[in-house]
Parts: structure tokens; sequence; C-alpha cells
């Protein structure tokens, strides 16, 4: 059976793997005494925070070479598992399969009950959303206070509230949103993540709340944040997020359609063409049935008595 790595283990196979000594690692005794990280790296004993950072930098490391090794269960990992369980449901049709997902994912998390109530009730509001909002739900149950007290007692989010945020937009009122999201942003702005490929996810959710902002007949809301993001997309170091600055010109097109604007459907319309000629030139049946999926999206929304003709 192979061996499962906590912090002290994950740490001894960086340093070795780096070629750094006992002696070396612990800068003779200046973090801690050879000893001590002996019996660390062989999970007898803990250390604290900042020694373990210390040593870190004494071998060159950062916390995401020692995460890579860590095989202990983080809320990273199980976001990902949702996140699976969810595609699983939603690409397959089995949504009576729902309460046995959130069970087990309940018993993946047996060091914090609060955590996997919170992560359940998140993937049950995210389901019935990818569903059409098929299944009403009424969000003065007593169950989804778990969700607002959460979010009342945390000042600053992390992976989980980002993710909760996005998956129980449903049980949020417009002003809630509103002055969550260009929190969100703000901070986002200030401390971007170090790794950029973990830049898109922020930008997947400000577009989702565009989108759920729009419904809502918040326009306003809506006109701000797409107005911000828009404005932070003209920043060259987000030249390259193609997909984020596409998926929004899709929402704020739906969100001027919803209004009877008819600038709207001249964008909609730039939107299809585009998909086409992506799919066409690249071969991609995806491509064709989104933007077939997307015609029928601008079908059902417009109201404003003019045909639309994307072709």
């Amino acid at each position: 059976m192979e061996q499962k790595h906590t912090f002290g283990s994950a740490f001894k196979v960086l340093r070795e793997k780096r070629g750094y000594s006992i002696k070396e690692a612990c800068r003779n005794g200046a973090i801690m005494t050879p000893a001590a990280l002996r019996r660390f790296e062989k999970e007898e004993t803990s250390t604290s925070v900042d020694n373990l950072n210390r040593l870190l930098l004494a071998i060159g490391a950062d916390w995401e070479d020692l995460l890579t090794l860590y095989d202990g269960c983080t809320v990273m990992d199980l976001l990902s598992k949702q996140a699976t369980e969810m595609n699983n449901i939603q690409n397959t049709g089995h949504y009576h399969t729902l309460a046995d997902v959130i069970e087990q994912l309940e018993i993946d998390i047996p060091e914090n009950p609060k955590l996997s109530k919170l992560i359940g009730l998140a993937t049950e509001l995210a389901i019935s959303s990818r569903k059409g909002n098929l299944v009403p739900i009424n969000k003065e149950e007593t169950r989804f206070s778990l969700i607002f007290e959460h979010f009342e007692k945390v000042e600053t989010w992390g992976v989980l509230e980002e993710s909760l945020f996005y998956q129980c937009l449903r049980l949020f009122e417009p002003e809630f949103v509103h002055f969550h999201i260009h929190k969100f942003l703000d901070d986002f702005e200030a401390n971007p993540p170090k790794v950029k490929d973990n830049w898109a996810s922020r930008f997947i959710i400000a577009n989702y709340t565009v989108g759920y902002l729009s419904r809502k007949k918040s326009f306003q809301y809506a006109d701000q944040l797409i107005a911000r993001m828009e404005n932070m997309f003209r920043d060259d170091k987000y030249i390259n997020f193609w997909d984020e600055k596409f998926f929004l010109a899709m929402f704020k097109a739906s969100h001027l359609i919803r209004q009877n604007k008819i600038e709207g459907l001249e964008l909609a319309k730039t939107i299809v063409n585009t998909l086409k000629l992506f799919g066409e030139v690249y071969y991609s049946p995806y491509a064709i049935k989104y933007m077939n999926n997307y015609v029928e999206v601008v079908h059902s929304l417009n109201k404003t008595g003019i045909p639309f003709d994307p072709y």
C-alpha cells in the first residue's frame, strides 16, 4: 500500500529531491535541531507554520511545492471531487443519484461536519441550477441558514467561499451579490493568485454573476459589473483570457436582449458567427452545438419584435 504523505514526510521527500541534507535544511540548528527535524519528518512531532515556512525557504521551495506531495485531504481536493461528481450527474442525467453524492461528500469530511453540510447544500443548489432551475427552492428553509451564517462570519474569502458563492447564487439577494462580487474583484486585483492559471476562475464567477443579476432584473448592478470587467480586460496582463472575454460578451448580449435593446441582438449575431467560424475552421462539433444552443437562448429571450437572424 502506498504511503500517504503528511507535512513531515512530504517535506522529507521534497528535501531529498532538492538535494539538501538534514543539517542544511535546518541551517545547522538555526531553525530547529537536526534531531527535531528528523522527528518531524517521521511524523513523531509537529512544528509551527513559521518554522515550516523557514524550512521551505532553506531548501529553496514554496508551499505549492510541498502541497504537490501532500496526500492529506484539502478543501481543493473536496471541491475538485464535487465538480467531477456534478459533471457526471449532468452528463448522464442521473439526477436521482444526487443524494448519494452528497452523502459520500459528507463521509469524506469527518473532521468538519459543518463543512460537509455546506458543500452538500452547495451541491444541491448547483445541480438544481444546472437543470435549468426546474427544482424550486425555498431559501427561507432553516437548513440554508448555515450558508448565510458562513458568509457573515468569514471576512477573507478563500477557494471554499469562491465556490460556495458561485454555486449558491440563487440564495442571495442582488444587493448582497453586488457588494460581495466587487469586494471579491477588489481582493483579486490587489492580491492576484501567484499562478496565472488560477485567475480564470475569478472571471468565471464574475461572468455568471452578471447573468444572475440580469435574470433578477437588477440591470444597474449588472451594468456596473460588466463595465468593471470590460475595463479590467483592457489591461495587457489579461490579454490571453480570450474565453473569459468571449463569455462576458455572451452574458452582456443576453443582458441587453433581456432589456429589449437592439444592440444586444447585434452583439449576439457577432457571437453566433464567431462560434460558427470557429466550428468550421477547427472542425469542432462542440462549437457548432454550442452555437445552436446559444441561438435557441437568444430566441427565447428576444421580445424586441425584431426577428433574430444571425446568418
